[in-house]
């Protein structure tokens, strides 16, 4: 993984965590990492070859088990499954049971599927149960995201008896950001907050003052979905329900971040035609395999275009100045379908492109297309005038195709991310290679297909 630049700060704590490693002096080294917040340590393994990297991932575990696996939690996600490789069998058992169950689940899935497998087995009996019951979701939705780590309260309860009952188990409080209401079948019927147990009488019932419409999202839920409701309606946690509507978790905002960046990442890499193991790998092979697939198109749609120029070689044999416009035609075309594909696939990532309005957006896209084909058009129709005033054809060929490609450009990058959304498919794979290749060839189809009628329509 390609290392981020480092502040000043950083860069001291770099060099003395390599110094300690060098020396081997892991007193000091276990002396400097006890001073230090999680997230700060595991930014320092980009930067690590191998060999410290595995010291000082093995001095994190004979130091602290709790430490280390809060450390390795903060860690980027593809690279953790290779530090937790370096890790004994009994100090994973240590380290997961040390965790909350929705963080122990999130190490676990870190692991191997039989190195799990066997861990959980070690696992203490409470302990296992909650974390086998996380494991069966699918890690991208509610379910996979959720702790069970969640402070529950009866709908008859009184005020006074809930803030004994949060005193009694103080451990929940960090979890307490809404006191969740259920009723005698577990079932979710209510949500209040700290703050109304202070502003109402002692004697009041839950069931009295709590908000009945909660909002709630489904063990299978997507991830993507759970953050958009986080952000939309600015919640600290939101609880997940299974079909029958009992409680099962809560998702908390700090979960929603990572999945955030974990989606952001995940759209960008798609737009550069790769993937995650090309940013996390320093392997050449891993990148070539990675990167390999949209180049190939990319290729193809070349040798494509390569086809279609010579088809028109008489064309541009009439004509050579109709080369030297070819790639203001292929640009124009390209730049206003990734715009119109970005937009649409943003729109569509954010839940803001709502079905009853896909018509009117696509009409939109034609009628703005429509404008800045015709702005471009007249501007290079009028420097081919200029530039060139006894070549009449190649003023309007120039101009005619900026406007059509553009149109017909903007018009398939609207409809590519709501195609593949319809196919079950990540609607950011249109903002990458695959609108502009398309619409290159399109381009040039476009502008000697117009420069060849011309031709023959002044010859005749």
């Amino acid at each position: 993984m390609e290392p981020n630049l480092l502040t000043h700060k950083q860069q001291l704590m770099l060099d003395a965590v390599r110094k300690l490693i060098r020396r081997g002096d892991t007193t000091g080294l276990e002396r400097l990492l006890g001073k230090r917040r999680p997230v700060e340590v595991a930014g320092l393994f980009p930067h690590l070859n191998d060999w410290e990297a595995r010291n000082l991932v093995n001095t994190l575990v004979a130091r602290d088990h709790a430490s280390a696996a809060r450390v390795l939690l903060e860690v980027d996600p593809p690279v953790a499954p290779n530090l937790l490789a370096w890790v004994e069998r009994d100090d994973l058992v240590k380290m997961v049971q040390s965790l909350p169950s929705g963080d122990a689940t999130a190490l676990l899935r870190y692991l191997p599927e039989e190195t799990a497998t066997e861990v959980v087995q070690l696992l203490e009996t409470t302990v296992s149960e909650e974390v086998e019951e996380l494991l069966s979701y699918d890690p991208d939705t509610a379910g996979g995201l959720m702790s069970t780590d969640v402070f529950v309260l009866k709908e008859d309860v009184t005020i006074g008896e809930a803030i004994a009952d949060l005193q009694r188990n103080s451990d929940s409080m960090a979890m307490a950001f809404y006191l969740y209401v259920v009723n005698d079948a577990d079932q979710l019927v209510g949500v209040l907050s700290l703050r109304s147990l202070l502003t109402h009488p002692p004697e009041t019932r839950l069931k009295d003052i709590m908000i009945t419409e909660v909002l709630r999202v489904k063990t299978y839920t997507d991830q993507e979905e759970v953050a958009q409701m986080v952000a939309k309606y600015d919640l600290v946690a939101i609880p997940v329900v299974d079909d029958f509507n009992k409680l099962v978790g809560i998702v908390t905002v700090d979960d929603v971040l990572d999945v955030i960046r974990e989606e952001a990442t995940e759209d960008i890499l798609k737009m550069a035609g790769t993937d995650e193991d090309d940013m996390v790998s320093r392997s050449m092979f891993t990148a070539v395999r990675a990167r390999i697939p949209w180049i190939g198109v990319t290729l193809l749609a070349g040798l494509v275009a390569s086809e279609i120029v010579r088809a028109y070689l008489s064309t541009l044999e009439s004509l050579v100045l109709l080369a030297g416009f070819m790639p203001v035609i292929v640009g124009l075309s390209g730049n206003a379908g990734n715009q119109s594909a970005a937009l649409v696939a943003r729109g569509i990532s954010l839940d803001q492109m709502e079905a009853r309005a896909l018509t009117r957006y696509i009409l939109r896209e034609l009628r703005v297309g429509l404008a800045l084909g015709v702005l471009c058009g007249l501007a290079l129709a009028g420097f081919v005038r200029l530039r060139y005033p006894d070549t009449l054809v190649l003023g309007l060929a120039a101009g005619g195709s900026a406007t059509i490609s553009m149109v017909a450009a903007m018009l398939f990058g609207a409809l590519s991310p709501l195609v593949l959304r319809r196919l079950h498919l990540d609607p950011n794979m249109a903002t990458g290679p695959l609108v502009s290749t398309i619409v290159d060839v399109l381009g040039i189809c476009v502008y000697f297909a117009l420069s060849s009628a011309l031709l023959e329509w002044f010859a005749e």
